[in-house]
This record gives structure tokens, sequence and C-alpha cells, in this order.
């Protein structure tokens, strides 16, 4: 449990770069300002309260293992469709799949750790899960220098391929991961 927690810290710094850019994004890409920056994390809001009420309503997955790569997978997809998307409403709509995506993964992850643990471990293991989730920051900041040197769309899209890299070599590295259910 300790090594699935490391490795979802490289989901976090991925995942955590690209709510750090919104503002950037809002003035320079939208020419929205404060508005648009508070109608982009309302859309996450948004998509985030949908993913969790979809998972509450549908009793949640039983394959939780590829449910976590795959709501990594099409939160790389939302990443770039919003990098790309060249439209406020449009990167509206790209927002809220990221917020849809984003909780299904971190909601299916925290529950998946809790159950994979021994019960002596439990509560240590998900220690190490929160502090990394804890990086986010440290997402955001190698984010912002990437957007620094190739511009904003470009570090988005390039993170989004990292992102999505990423999850495919721990789809393919850890069985273990794929192989995860929840009990029925």
């Amino acid at each position: 449990p300790v090594s699935v927690a490391g490795r979802l810290l490289g989901a976090a710094l991925m995942l955590g770069g690209v709510i750090y850019l919104l503002p950037a994004f809002a003035d320079e890409e939208f020419g929205a300002g404060e508005r648009g920056l508070s109608g982009l994390f309302t859309a996450l809001g948004a998509g985030a309260f949908a993913g969790s009420v979809w998972l509450s309503l549908s009793g949640g997955v039983r394959r939780a293992g590829r449910w976590l790569i795959v709501s990594n997978l099409l939160f790389a997809a939302a990443t770039a469709v919003f990098a790309y998307s060249g439209q406020l409403a449009a990167a509206a709509l790209a927002a809220v799949a990221l917020g849809f995506f984003n909780s299904v993964h971190t909601t299916l992850g925290a529950a998946a750790i809790q159950l994979a643990s021994p019960e002596a471990m439990r509560g240590r293991v998900f220690g190490v899960y929160e502090v990394a989730w804890g990086m986010f920051p440290l997402g955001g900041l190698v984010l912002g220098s990437l957007a620094a040197g190739i511009g904003l769309p470009a570090s988005l899209a390039a993170w989004a391929a990292l992102t999505a890299a990423f999850t495919l070599a721990v789809w393919w590295r850890a069985p273990k991961i794929r192989a995860w259910e929840f009990p029925g």
C-alpha cells in the first residue's frame, strides 16, 4: 500500500498543476478577467460535484483499479481539450469534465487505498496518501515554469500528455492497481 501511495504522488503532482494555471488562462487566453476565472472555478466545482453524485447514486464502481486508470486518462484528455479550447465557454465545458474525472479518480483512489491497507497500517498509509496530494503546489510550480517557457496551451497539453504517459506506465507496471476491485 505504501508503494501505491508513492505512485499516486506522481498523479498528485500532475493533477495539481492544472488549477494553478486557471488565472492565467482566464486573463491571457480568454481575456475574461475575474469573472471568467470565477466561471472556470465554478465549472470545476460543478464537475467535481457531479462526479461525487454519480459515484454516490451509482453505488460506486466494482472495478476500481480500471476506473482509476480510465478516469485519469479522461482527465488528461479533458486537460488537452481545455488547453486548446480557444473560448471561455468551451474551456468551461472542459473544466466540468476535469472536475468530474478528478473527483472520481481521487474518491476511488482514497477508497482503494483504505481497502488495500492492513488495518494496523491504514492510518499511516492514508497519511502518506494525503502528503502526496499535498504536493499540488509543487505541480503548479513545475507547470507554471513550463508555461513561462513554452506558453500556456502548449504547457498544459504537454502536462496532459505526461499525465497520460504516467497513467499508462502505472497501468503497465502495476497490475495490482489494475486488478483492484471493491467488494460487491
